[in-house]
């Protein structure tokens, strides 16, 4: 999300040690590949030093996944928050907190998307991708007979608006 400057000590073919900077681009994607030129191998004499190649391996997150330049999270609320929308906060990559509101009456098959708060072009790291909220609804299993006295009288006086 936000690049990453490494230092890493290598071995040559010619067995000389060799420390190299690596400046990893904030929004670089899984198996892009960075080239290093001129600082690979030296073991030739008379012949220019060959290229480093690094392979980008990105450890996966616990909260959010990664599509393009999108990322996805879930969240989960209970079917009365669905049914009168609820207001919920989380943390971003970056370390701030948002906040959106889930509107009254979502549905579990909608998502919510939030643009611009996705993960940098690397492009244009001006441009971020979106954040898709996968909202999971949650139905209690178990209700009291006050609960589902409450319920059904509900479910009369809605049927009754139609």
């Amino acid at each position: 999300f936000t690049g990453k400057d490494l230092i890493a000590n290598i071995t040559l073919p010619s067995g000389k040690e060799q420390t190299i900077d690596v400046k990893i681009p904030p929004g670089i994607r899984e198996g892009i590949t960075l080239r290093l030129a001129g600082m690979g191998d030296d073991s030739i004499g008379n012949v220019a030093r060959g290229d480093i190649h690094l392979s980008i391996r990105i450890q996966p997150h616990r909260t959010y996944n990664r599509d393009g330049d999108d990322l996805m999270m879930e969240v989960t609320i209970n079917c009365f928050e669905a049914m009168l929308g609820k207001t919920i906060q989380f943390n971003t990559l970056d370390g701030r907190t948002l906040e959106t509101n889930i509107p009254p009456g979502f549905q579990p098959s909608q998502i919510l998307s939030i643009n611009g708060q996705g993960m940098p072009s690397m492009k244009d790291q001006r441009m971020k991708g979106r954040l898709l909220i996968k909202v999971n609804v949650t139905i209690p299993k178990m209700l009291s007979d006050e609960q589902t006295t409450i319920l059904k009288t509900l479910v009369n006086i809605a049927s009754n608006m139609y």
